[in-house]
């Protein structure tokens, strides 16, 4: 008889304590009822080639072992081996090595014929069924002792010598796509990682408080505080691009106070923004001119946004940065100190 032993190249160390230890000086088999590629003599001779003495081992064996273990299920040798057991020969023992599973065995052998090989009671149905195929006249009496050494060896070799995790076909695919998920997430963070230096490249360049707005504003990187400054900045350019004149009518109507002017009736400057088209006879703002309703809708927004869009960390920092003022947009205090516009009236 001939028992073909399949296994992984890696698991040598296995497949010699199996064959010397368990089946020939356990059993009592001898040396030549074997083809072990890992064991000297008992594999393929030196001017053989490999692969024909493997294919025609295999085919004229009379039961095949397959070593199944992490390293079998990648060796697409193994598999081609396993494949043959599975097709032409009936009498197979697949043996599982921890931490493969009975479930990786496939559909090709069933579990009952599966063999743990740490595991004593299912070798002694191992060596049972394997006197059934093949009896002796005198099977050694040394099989229990055999039994727990090479559970010995093979524990402490595993120990030392663990195996990659053992994955399911589901955990598989759940890290395969995992795996791409993470992929477009690095991608991501690279783009981010472009744009940053971008933004840190423009930030260096930036001159004043102004561009460094604009450029948050561009990139999306603004705060409620950065948004206060900028809407603070486009009410400031507009007011100052009128005449003190102007901007004291424009504050009297915003927030409905009484400032005087400066020689009232003698002001050339009153003249000259009544001709312009900035304010009527009776000093009143001109809404239908188009730097007038400009700026009143800019000073509508930035009024809606401090009152009911700025947070409390960012109304607290403002306050922090203007003390002696009290922080309302139609403020007197408010209009010079934070939009640092300068009014024409009599004090």
């Amino acid at each position: 008889m001939k028992i073909f032993v399949s296994h992984a190249k890696k698991d040598e160390y296995i497949a010699k304590a199996l064959v010397d230890i368990l089946l020939i000086a356990g059993i009592g088999y001898c040396n030549n009822d074997f083809f072990c590629t890992s064991i000297e003599g008992l594999g393929i001779d030196t001017s053989e080639d490999w692969r024909e003495a493997i294919k025609t081992n295999l085919l004229c064996s009379d039961a095949v072992i397959l070593l199944l273990t992490p390293h079998y299920k990648e060796s697409e040798m193994c598999l081609n081996e396993m494949g043959v057991a599975w097709a032409f020969c009936d009498k197979v023992i697949p043996i599982v090595v921890e931490p493969l599973k009975y479930d990786a065995i496939g559909a090709t052998f069933g579990v009952k014929q599966a063999v743990s090989l740490l595991d004593e009671y299912k070798l002694d149905d191992m060596r049972d069924k394997l006197l059934e195929w093949f009896p002796l006249e005198n099977p050694t009496s040394r099989w229990n002792s055999k039994k727990d050494e090479t559970i010995e060896r093979i524990s402490t070799y595993l120990i030392s010598n663990s195996f990659p995790t053992a994955l399911t076909r589901d955990e598989l695919t759940k890290m395969e796509s995992n795996l791409s998920e993470l992929k477009k997430e690095l991608k991501t963070l690279s783009n981010d990682n472009q744009e940053q230096q971008i933004y840190i490249s423009k930030l260096e360049k930036a001159k004043d408080k102004e561009d460094i707005i604009a450029i948050k504003q561009e990139v999306g990187h603004l705060n409620d505080y950065d948004e206060f400054e900028r809407l603070v900045a486009i009410v400031s350019d507009s007011l100052n691009a009128l005449i003190p004149v102007v901007r004291t009518a424009v504050f009297n109507e915003f927030a409905k106070k009484e400032l005087r002017y400066e020689y009232a009736y003698s002001n050339p400057a009153l003249a000259e923004a009544e001709a312009d088209g900035f304010i009527d006879e009776n000093e009143n703002c001109n809404h239908s001119h188009p730097l007038i309703k400009k700026v009143f809708k800019e000073l509508s927004a930035l009024k809606t946004f401090f009152d009911s869009e700025l947070s409390e960390s960012a109304y607290e920092k403002i306050q922090n940065d203007f003390p002696r003022i009290e922080l309302e947009v139609d403020n007197l205090g408010f209009w010079r100190e934070i939009l640092d516009i300068k009014l024409e009236y009599n004090s």
